[in-house]
């Protein structure tokens, strides 16, 4: 099995704290403490273009940048199409596949920035 995406064409956007127990595990650890209650509206924020990696390729990782890598198990859409502005009824229209991903993040460093469209992005 390989990646299902080669060389996506723009960062990859993801849902964060996307149940509650998530989002209870991993609040007293975030760098950014100023979150202390579960958000109203989904939290999104983005990932490189250069961190898609196949299930069995090597994952560059820098000991001396931080010793704090924690894993995630996650669920990946890909949508397959364009779209904007779809309907419920309509979604699994635009998906291509459904599949279990694993993030690895820096647990020191994540830290959200709410950029000024709404996005929240890691850093």
């Amino acid at each position: 099995m390989l990646s299902p995406i080669f060389k996506p064409q723009s960062n990859i956007y993801c849902v964060g704290w996307n149940y509650l127990d998530h989002f209870d595990e991993g609040k007293d650890r975030c760098a950014d403490q100023g979150v202390t209650e579960y958000p109203k509206v989904p939290v999104l924020f983005t990932k490189g273009t250069q961190t898609m990696n196949g299930p069995f390729d090597s994952i560059p990782y820098d000991g001396s940048y931080s010793t704090m890598i924690d894993w995630e198990a996650e669920l990946a859409v890909v949508i397959g199409k364009k779209c904007k502005n779809i309907s419920e009824e309509n979604a699994m229209d635009y998906v291509l596949v459904m599949l279990h991903t694993t993030t690895l993040p820096h647990a020191m460093f994540s830290k959200n920035v709410i950029l000024d469209n709404g996005l929240r992005v890691k850093v």
